[in-house]
């Protein structure tokens, strides 16, 4: 299970139970509902109306008429999710992404309870999406982000100022495993997970590949994970046959990416926009030096010169120069491996984020009951 889903659970888990009881309210059945529903969670479901569980991005392109429609239909549900608050006597409200904003933040507020949104990997907020986000960030108690630099990327440099007291940063969680020793090989061993997307932008990967196979034969990638996009899975195919790249695998499906990462050396991402990748957390703990695009809140994770090396956006050259580092100095990988486990316990230890969490909730419950 990944992204908010994931997030959820670790939520829950990290919930002082003595003085929180989670509710799910979900939309449809799913993995995460038969989760909670088998760890005595409880839950239930309020089918979105048809109209609404279609539309995703396609409601821009409805006539007048067809908008409003959704419109009211969304209105309705959160009438919904209204009453089911006060039925329940929810106390806080909290959402993972600006749709579920639209489901539930109206009901929030009308209900007079304090709304969370906790925001993941939200897209640029531009035309009707920049409407949405200052809308909810008005109305909302608390904003949640996974890194500073995601405040202007969010609500831009102007109103994050005003949303200012609202927001918060609290840095995505990572479980910290014991540590695997890593085995020496003859070759340098990279590492990407991440879906198969132009967004994930894995060609510069096989581009700096193509040129480093040219003078350095002892170099391996593994790319790892699911095909989200046909035609782009097929145009690293036929650029790989192209030039002939060697050393190459494909893994579309993993029960064990962490067992992956400990058999690597280095993780690269190479995304053209991201949050705080949870991959990224992850690699911190596997102690792997990490090659990453500097966007969205990648610095969190990626100190460069200390834990990885940070690039400019397909910036291919700068990437084919950072591998080269590691094919020089392989010194390197350790002492930057090292670094790399250090901040993740430092800074993204699920217990450090569960405390954070926990804090901020009792002080909202606590201004609550005071209004």
């Amino acid at each position: 299970m990944t992204g908010g889903p994931s997030h959820l659970l670790n939520l829950i888990e990290v919930l002082d139970q003595s003085v929180f009881e989670p509710i799910l309210l979900t939309q449809k059945k799913s993995e995460l509902l038969d989760i909670c529903q088998s760890r005595g969670i409880e839950t239930n479901i309020i089918e979105l109306p048809s109209d609404l569980a279609k539309t995703g991005g396609a409601i821009l392109k409805y006539s007048f008429l067809k908008k409003i429609r959704i419109i009211s239909q969304v209105w309705i549900y959160n009438k919904n999710v209204k009453a089911y608050i006060r039925k329940q006597h929810i106390d806080i409200v909290w959402g993972r992404n600006i749709k579920s904003m639209i489901y539930i933040g109206l009901a929030s507020k009308i209900a007079k309870k304090p709304l969370i949104w906790d925001v993941g990997m939200e897209l640029p907020a531009k035309g009707v999406l920049k409407i949405f986000y200052i809308f909810f960030g008005i109305i909302c108690s608390k904003v949640i982000l996974q890194s500073e630099n995601l405040k202007g990327s969010i609500f831009g440099n102007k109103f994050k100022k005003i949303l200012s007291r609202k927001l918060k940063i609290i840095h995505p969680p990572v479980t910290i495993t014991a540590k695997a020793e890593r085995a020496n090989t003859e070759y340098l061993r990279i590492i990407c997970v991440a879906s198969i997307s132009a967004r994930k932008n894995q060609l510069a990967i096989l581009t700096a590949m193509k040129n480093l196979q040219s003078h350095h034969r002892k170099i391996s990638l593994k790319l790892v994970g699911p095909i989200v996009e046909d035609y782009y899975f097929k145009s690293l195919t036929d650029y790989i046959d192209l030039y002939n790249i060697k050393n190459v695998e494909f893994i579309t499906w993993s029960d064990n990416v962490s067992q992956l990462m400990d058999e690597a050396d280095v993780f690269v991402l190479t995304s053209l926009n991201e949050g705080v990748p949870r991959v990224l957390r992850e690699a911190l703990v596997a102690s792997m030096p990490i090659i990453a695009t500097n966007v969205g809140g990648v610095s969190e994770a990626v100190i460069d010169n200390e834990t990885g090396f940070l690039l400019k956006t397909d910036n291919v050259q700068e990437l084919i120069d950072a591998i080269d580092r590691f094919i020089d100095e392989p010194e390197l990988l350790k002492t930057m491996g090292c670094k790399a486990r250090q901040l993740a316990v430092d800074k993204f230890a699920k217990e450090n984020w569960g405390r954070l969490y926990n804090s901020m909730l009792k002080s909202m419950i606590a201004k609550n009951e005071k209004n």
